[in-house]
C-alpha cells in the first residue's frame, strides 16, 4: 500500500546520566543506561506533493539498568523492561528528489519499569521526532 511504512527504530541515553542511585555499600552514582527498541508503522498521504501529512504509532520496549566496576569486575543492577507505545501526528516535506524532512508529535506511555530511581511516569509524556529521510524508497 502506497504511503503506509514500517520502521525499526532503536536508540540510547548519554552514558554519563547519573541519577540519585547510589550503588550498594557506596556513595558512588553509576551511569544510567537506558536503551528502547520498536516498530513504528506510519501512514503518509499526498505522496506526490511537496507536504505529506502523516499519522504514525510506535510500540515497542524499554530497558534500564545500573553498570560500574568494582574491584575489576563488572557489575550491572536493577535491570528491568517496560513496554511502550507512541502515537504521533505531524508532516514531512521533500526538499529534494531524494530528501525529505520530517517533524512528528506525540504522547509515550510507558509501562511500569522496576529498575531503581527510574519511574515509568517519568519516561511518559510529550515526544517529538525531528529528522530527515533519504533514498529512493522511503
Amino acid at each position: 500500500m502506497a504511503g503506509l511504512h514500517n520502521y525499526r527504530n532503536g536508540g540510547g541515553i548519554d552514558p554519563n546520566t547519573r541519577t540519585s542511585f547510589v550503588a550498594p555499600g557506596s556513595v558512588y552514582h553509576p551511569q544510567l543506561i537506558m536503551t528502547h527498541s520498536g516498530w513504528q508503522l506510519t501512514r503518509r498521504w499526498r505522496n506526490h506533493e511537496i507536504f505529506h501529512p502523516m499519522v504514525s504509532l510506535e510500540n515497542g520496549s524499554v530497558r534500564g539498568e545500573y553498570a560500574w566496576v568494582h574491584n575489576g569486575v563488572d557489575v550491572d543492577t536493577g535491570a528491568s523492561r517496560a513496554t511502550y507505545v507512541t502515537p504521533s501526528v505531524g508532516g514531512e516535506v521533500s526538499l529534494f528528489k531524494y530528501m525529505t524532512m520530517y517533524l512528528t508529535v506525540g504522547r509515550r506511555m510507558v509501562g511500569e519499569i522496576k529498575t531503581p530511581a527510574i519511574t515509568g511516569a517519568g519516561l511518559s509524556g510529550l515526544y517529538e521526532q525531528f529528522g530527515f529521510g533519504f533514498g529512493k524508497f522511503r
